[in-house]
């Protein structure tokens, strides 16, 4: 039941942000930074919200990497906080990116793909890494 919740959770994260990708392309009444910093923008927790969140120093960092040796509950909590805080942190990083073009044009090096392939991260390697755990049998879209 616990890791279906988890499932479940990593489900509506990607819908989220495939929703906020599509709404790129949306007319929107805010534009540039203030649209970064309205509800809309935010697929997951709000940074104010996030596990990680220091309101004395208003900063958001990363959290340690759970401790694998828990088990249960305190684990899924981990592990859950863990998520939460990676994407929070991903969408603070894309929160800087000014323009929808900033998002599908790729470097002029070549080298790397554009910004929105990396967008999804979080949530795909978190799904991946409960297929390798045998937690998952197929994947979100099978």
């Amino acid at each position: 039941m616990a890791l279906r919740t988890s499932v479940v959770r990593l489900e509506l994260r990607l819908a989220a942000a495939r929703r906020q990708l599509a709404s790129l392309a949306e007319p929107c009444s805010a534009q540039g930074a203030d649209y970064l910093h309205t509800p809309r923008f935010w697929t997951g927790l709000a940074p104010e919200q996030c596990p990680g969140y220091d309101a004395s120093r208003k900063c958001l960092s990363s959290l340690r990497a759970p401790d694998l040796r828990e088990r249960g509950a305190p684990l899924r909590r981990s592990l859950e906080a863990y998520f939460e805080n990676s994407w929070t942190l991903t969408e603070v990083l894309f929160s800087s990116l000014r323009t929808a073009d900033a998002y599908y044009r790729p470097p002029a090096h070549g080298l790397r793909h554009a910004k929105v392939f990396y967008y999804g991260h979080p949530a795909a390697l978190a799904v991946n890494k409960l297929r390798v755990a045998g937690a998952l049998t197929a994947g979100l879209d099978d």
